[in-house]
């Protein structure tokens, strides 16, 4: 379970991505067969409701991920783009950190590391987005990039040791 304050925390999980820690998304509620068969349709609903800014962020992360699941990584970007340029939200962190996610499976490092680091700066405290952006700095060959976010996260959030399955992680890095 990742460590998200606020009302979603309970109800967010994880799932497989390229870095350590996974796209966030809620439990599915329809099945794969049933979201395939009206994927334009439903999809077009999507970015209205996220250009209109009311989007709720389940239903973003549904639909980006279920975008994803069909081959639609693109989609899946521009749903989270969409949603992030008209709606205000305190958990914007959680939405820049998907598209991070999905930016990184289709190989936009550059872009995966902007929306890690954007995630960063709006909650200092989401470890996740750490030790993400360590793991793609890794994968890119900059180690000492990889060192400096890992060891941020002992430096810039005291709390982290009460976490333990973070802190580990952490340390293991």
């Amino acid at each position: 379970m990742l460590a998200i304050s606020g009302a979603i925390a309970h109800r967010l999980q994880t799932f497989a991505c390229p870095e350590r820690q996974s796209m966030m998304s809620l439990p599915e509620a329809d099945s794969r067969d049933q979201s395939r068969m009206n994927v334009p349709a439903h999809t077009d609903a999507l970015f209205r409701q996220a250009e209109r800014g009311v989007l709720p962020l389940g239903e973003l992360f549904q639909g980006a991920q279920a975008m994803a699941d069909l081959g639609m990584p693109q989609e899946a970007i521009r749903l989270y783009e969409t949603w992030l340029v008209h709606t205000t939200s305190p958990v914007a962190y959680a939405a820049c950190f998907n598209l991070a996610v999905v930016r990184s499976s289709v190989g936009d490092d550059a872009g995966a590391e902007r929306e890690y680091l954007k995630a960063i700066a709006i909650a200092p405290g989401f470890v996740e987005a750490r030790l993400n952006l360590g793991t793609l700095y890794e994968r890119m060959n900059r180690p000492d990039d990889a060192l400096a976010a890992w060891q941020a996260i002992l430096s810039d959030v005291p709390d982290v040791a009460t976490k333990p399955a973070l802190h580990v992680q952490t340390l293991n890095n």
